[in-house]
């Protein structure tokens, strides 16, 4: 399904209409938060919904409202991403689409479209993604404690960082349910996995780091011995775990013979990869992916290059490392349909957003761009049979859409002010400094300064 069509089926039902409301949705099972996609904020699922009925870990009446308002052709407030690149008119021009046509012509959601008009309470996903802990052994810049214990114990030790809203203060977080009594999340999720899996298309655990969870391990064993056809097993992993750990997620790889994708994310080079993503071994986290891609056929993997104001001045060396990994051969075949990225760029928290940035940085984007089409891929030559490995088209747009979201940022005088004092506590708490490792920043971190 191309874009631009898929985009005007979908506006024949509604502009707001977006698949990905009915039949993707993420479920922090640690916590009982839900969202259907990965733009809006998280909610509560309410235990009294829960109690009859398991499948309300997807179909909230919060959620059942909202496909209903999308289905009349209502305004969405917590879709306003989307919204903000379908209100400007010259990015469909230039073949720019906002992520709810990306989502809705996905092949897990396109077939369904004519039956989410007709059906909007008992609705089962077929992009299911769980976490079952927040446990994790990282502290990335953009995360925060509700989703990485690591953070909730910075925290507690130090206190929220004292930017305009008290950055990752404990207050504002639903923490994971801690007593002895089974989590009513987790206890209602195994009750309505044996009905949901079968209509699956994608299945993703995420966390926390989901390898340091025993029921990722639980899952993983189920699915291997009750397979099914047009299934992906899909898990989020930092990489960054104990060799023993990692030994022990390769062999139960192994055991799966569905379509295997790990999500792992990053989006610098080397030490700034280090610096954003405190407790990641970048050189490590390479060389893993390339066991991964060897030792399991029926893998691939996606990078979630979370891209950010610390991003941007590295991504260069960074692609070029992916570029590497893309043009390996393993059994004289060329990986490169293996490995993809992803560029998704964070908005929240809004001092880290790539959009505080002053326009100076579009040339590093602008770069980024040349480098990723001079490597744009060709499956074949005409009269040849070669195949050249490189950047898909997708991972090329990915990349494009940054350009206007940064043209279009207005005063950002506040968010500028909250980067520098994030960063300055964040460098006392770790013994870093952040101009050591981001010297090309020095204009624009003294800039914050002043405001």
């Amino acid at each position: 399904m191309k874009l631009k069509e898929g985009k005007e089926e979908l506006d024949k039902i509604s502009s707001s209409f977006c698949i990905a409301k009915w039949k993707q949705v993420t479920i922090h099972l640690e916590n009982g938060l839900t969202h259907s996609c990965h733009h809006p904020r998280v909610h509560k699922i309410p235990l009294d919904e829960l109690k009859n009925n398991p499948g309300a870990l997807h179909n909230t009446k919060y959620k059942i409202n909202l496909r209903k308002q999308m289905l009349n052709n209502e305004f969405i407030p917590e879709c306003e991403y989307c919204n903000i690149v379908e209100c400007n008119k010259n990015n469909e021009k230039q073949g720019i689409y906002s992520d709810r046509i990306f989502k809705s012509t996905d092949s897990w959601a396109w077939k369904y479209k004519d039956e989410c008009i007709t059906e909007v309470e008992n609705v089962y996903p077929s992009y299911l993604e769980v976490s079952f802990s927040s446990v994790c052994n990282c502290t990335c810049l953009y995360c925060s404690p509700q989703f990485s214990n690591a953070w909730k114990k910075e925290i507690e030790k130090f206190g929220a960082y004292k930017t305009k809203d008290n950055s990752k203060s404990l207050k504002d977080y639903s923490f994971e349910n801690t007593s002895k009594d089974t989590n009513p999340y987790i206890k209602a999720f195994w009750e309505w996995w044996p009905d949901v899996y079968p209509h699956l298309h994608t299945f993703r655990i995420t966390g926390g780091e989901p390898l340091l969870s025993n029921e990722t391990f639980k899952v993983m064993d189920y699915i291997s011995k009750n397979p099914k056809q047009n299934f992906k097993f899909n898990i989020n992993s930092n990489l960054s775990i104990s060799d023993e750990l990692f030994e022990k997620f390769i062999q139960e790889l192994k055991t799966i013979k569905s379509e295997v994708i790990i999500f792992t994310s990053n989006e610098a080079y080397d030490k700034k990869s280090e610096y954003i993503r405190v407790g990641m071994n970048y050189n490590k986290w390479l060389k893993r992916i390339k066991r991964i891609l060897k030792e399991i056929p029926n893998s691939k993997v996606s990078i979630m290059a979370a891209y950010n104001v610390l991003s941007i001045s590295s991504f260069q060396e960074f692609l070029e490392d992916i570029w590497k990994l893309k043009n390996t051969k393993i059994n004289d075949k060329y990986i490169s349909k293996r490995i993809l990225i992803d560029v998704p760029y964070i908005t929240n928290p809004r001092y880290l957003s790539v959009n505080i940035i002053d326009n100076s940085f579009i040339k590093y984007i602008k770069e980024n761009l040349d480098f990723m089409k001079s490597k744009f891929i060709e499956y074949s030559i005409p009269g040849t049979s070669k195949y050249t490995p490189g950047f898909e088209d997708f991972e090329i747009r990915g990349m494009e859409r940054l350009i206007p979201f940064i043209s279009e940022a207005k005063n950002k005088d506040s968010e500028r002010k909250d980067f520098k004092i994030f960063i300055d506590e964040h460098d006392k708490r770790y013994g870093t400094t952040f101009l050591e490792i981001f010297p090309e920043y020095r204009e624009f971190y003294e800039m914050c300064g002043k405001i």
